[in-house]
């Protein structure tokens, strides 16, 4: 049943993206001529009707499919199990010089947020960068948020990925006094990100994008819509289903809110309990939900079990479900290692001495249906003085075991603070690979391993890295 409904779900969604395509460019038509003056000024599609293609949520009024479907999965028992490595390319908008841009220390530092959220709360999802694309037009830097967001989302995207367009800000109505941090377009499935921005931000649109909406949602619309406070208040005598599956997010395990945006203190406490829903019962919100709204974002680390499980079936119920399923047989061979992103010297993750660590190159996706190994990870590990030696010149051996037997394709090198490289004294075997260094100073320093990509695919995937301090 749940395997039919899943197909079912992923036909809806076809079918809709199909209708808001039409809608879009039908709106593009009858604005085309006056984009170039004030794009903001344009009538545009409302957050709740863009909101079609959840309207037939299999967990709508049934909340137990929910659970039913992490039952069928074997989620309770194994939360920590990573059940999908997913892939962000990363849009960054800058001028014509590259000024502007997020950094790639920036982007490490979204990744990082990313993961930390999603680990605490055992979602089975981990992110790793795919790509990085640099968009040198200062015009782009600042997007109108209702209609040039979107479009960027819709012609600058690439497949079997997550698209996150970092820029400088929003441009909103002329009127208009709220704070814009991100922004998930349903048409495109793209993400749009202020380059400074709360830890939670990203983590919110990708919940967008994994079908998660905002508990508030329709807070302020009436008993007509208004999800209640009461988890057991049904629409009559006659219906049986609780009003909480069927209206704000459909989820009863997230308690039905207002918008929080002025009702939380700094000590995130919920400071709205004096006001009533639309049957008169106070609000008793919590204030740590991701996909909601408090006035300070350090509030929000928490998703619930129901939005948990809605993201994971529609994971499942995506086309790319099988590039990212760690259960996918063509997937086996592929793992993934905490030191992710590292991918330049500014994403160096840091290593400790003596300790030895399991690394990887993970896999990245080049062109649909194309996937290949990245060929380079960096490194960086911090040498000092044993505090009972008086010499100021330290050696250190650095050692690689790789899971295959060509050494002669794997470059490992030392540099510098300066991104100097250093000069060693190596000894190659048949999968491993030792550099000596010798009367060097206390200070940070960065390994680069990298391989050399050769016709015949002869990639490595895994390695053993030690850093011994003498």
């Amino acid at each position: 049943m749940i395997n039919q409904q899943l197909i079912n779900f992923n036909k809806i969604n076809s079918h809709y993206f199909g209708i808001a395509l039409i809608t879009i460019f039908i709106l593009l038509e009858n604005t085309i001529n006056i984009l170039s003056q004030d794009i903001d000024t344009q009538s545009y599609i409302e957050e709740d009707k863009k909101e079609f293609n959840y309207k037939r949520k299999p967990w709508k009024g049934n909340n137990a499919f929910l659970y039913d479907y992490l039952h069928s999965i074997s989620y309770f028992g194994n939360e920590d199990k990573i059940r999908y490595l997913v892939p962000i390319h990363f849009w960054i908008y800058s001028d014509k010089d590259g000024n502007g841009a997020a950094s790639l220390s920036d982007i490490k530092k979204y990744i990082d947020e990313l993961n930390y959220y999603n680990k605490l709360n055992k979602t089975g999802f981990r992110f790793y960068l795919s790509n990085i694309k640099e968009i040198s037009k200062t015009r782009r830097k600042i997007m109108g948020y209702y209609i040039e967001a979107p479009l960027q989302g819709i012609f600058r995207r690439m497949s079997n990925v997550i698209n996150v367009h970092i820029i400088d800000n929003f441009k909103l109505l002329k009127n208009e006094r709220r704070v814009v941090r991100a922004s998930y377009s349903y048409i495109s499935k793209s993400i749009v990100m202020r380059k400074v921005n709360s830890t939670t931000s990203l983590a919110h649109e990708i919940g967008h994008y994994f079908g998660l909406l905002h508990p508030h949602r329709n807070y302020n619309k009436g008993k007509n819509k208004q999800e209640p406070v009461s988890r057991t208040r049904t629409k009559n005598s006659r219906n049986k289903i609780p009003l909480c599956e069927l209206r704000g997010d459909y989820l009863s395990d997230t308690p039905a809110e207002p918008k929080l945006s002025f009702l939380v203190d700094n000590d995130c406490k919920f400071v709205g309990n004096t006001i009533t829903d639309s049957w008169g019962d106070n609000y008793k919100s919590h204030t740590n939900n991701i996909m909601s709204y408090p006035a300070h974002y350090y509030c929000r680390y928490h998703f619930t079990t129901g939005q948990i499980a809605v993201m994971l079936y529609t994971s499942a119920s995506y086309n790319t479900s099988k590039y990212w399923s760690t259960d996918y047989k063509n997937n086996l061979k592929f793992s993934f290692d905490n030191s992710e992103p590292n991918d330049y010297f500014e994403m160096a993750s840091n290593l400790k001495s003596d300790t030895v660590y399991s690394l990887n190159f993970h896999k990245i996706f080049v062109k649909k249906r194309r996937i290949k190994t990245d060929t380079c990870d960096w490194y960086k590990v911090e040498l000092k003085n044993d505090t009972s030696q008086t010499n100021s010149q330290l050696n250190i051996r650095i050692s690689v075991n790789f899971n295959k037997n060509n050494s002669n394709n794997i470059l490992v090198d030392l540099f510098d603070k300066n991104r100097i490289k250093l000069n060693a004294i190596k000894i190659k075997k048949d999968n491993s690979l030792t550099l000596e260094y010798k009367n060097l100073v206390e200070d940070w320093y960065y390994i680069k391993v990298s391989q050399i990509e050769n016709k015949k695919n002869d990639i490595i995937n895994k390695y053993n890295l030690l850093i011994i301090n003498n």
